[in-house]
């Protein structure tokens, strides 16, 4: 999508899952941020476009807390994600 759309920009955002440390899974996110900025600048797209932000445990899609019987794996799955936003076309 963005060797097709040379113009585009986009934030990644990363997030974990709530086990552990608060300050080491916002650590962990931004380094999954920037690995995968570093696979996109490897493929040939400039870094100019991209921006890592990392989320931590701070937007799970499931919230382990509030479900009763907690988190399966599958939900910690989902809530340790990687995603792609579009900024600017």
């Amino acid at each position: 999508m963005l060797q097709d759309n040379p113009t585009m920009k986009a934030e990644i955002h990363a997030h974990t899952y709530t086990k552990g440390y608060e300050k080491y899974n916002m650590k962990l996110s931004i380094k999954r941020a920037k690995a995968v900025i570093k696979y996109l600048t490897d493929s040939g797209i400039d870094s100019s476009r991209l921006s890592a932000v990392g989320k931590g445990e701070s937007e799970p899609l499931i919230n382990c807390e509030e479900k009763e019987g907690g988190c399966t794996e599958a939900d910690l799955k989902l809530n340790r994600r990687t995603e792609f936003i579009v900024t600017d076309l």
